[in-house]
């Protein structure tokens, strides 16, 4: 997967990837050969954006009840993450986006999410 991301890279251009990344920091390997999305990106050098936010918060992203009718965020896990193939120079507002109910209501179906997952936002410099 790496591979082919800085294959496609274009080398007078910093690379971001921004995504559903389907594994979080904390999960381990399912077996010896089937290695995390996450700790392949890490291991490939690639800056998780999250870890350079100040304080110890979890950043979690995912995941809403199926049917967004949760009043309560019910996220447990990062998996919705940036990474950088460079170090930025200065990064600001690393923040989750949409971790927050609607406002609005459905009448009849209760309190509304606008996903399942809640992502990730982030000014940078390099």
């Amino acid at each position: 997967m790496t591979q082919v991301i800085g294959f496609s890279a274009m080398a007078d251009r910093k690379t971001l990837l921004l995504g559903d990344m389907n594994s979080s920091p904390a999960q381990g390997d399912p077996t010896p050969e089937i290695i995390t999305p996450y700790k392949q990106f890490t291991a490939a050098q690639y800056v998780d954006i999250w870890d350079l936010r100040p304080g110890n918060v979890p950043g979690y992203t995912c995941c809403q009840d199926e049917n967004l009718q949760n009043r309560k965020p019910s996220l447990e896990e990062r998996i919705d993450m940036i990474f950088a193939v460079d170090d930025p120079e200065n990064t600001k507002k690393i923040r989750v986006i949409g971790d927050n109910a609607s406002t609005k209501t459905d009448p009849g179906h209760g309190f509304l999410w606008f996903s399942d997952h809640a992502s990730v936002s982030a000014t940078l410099q390099f």
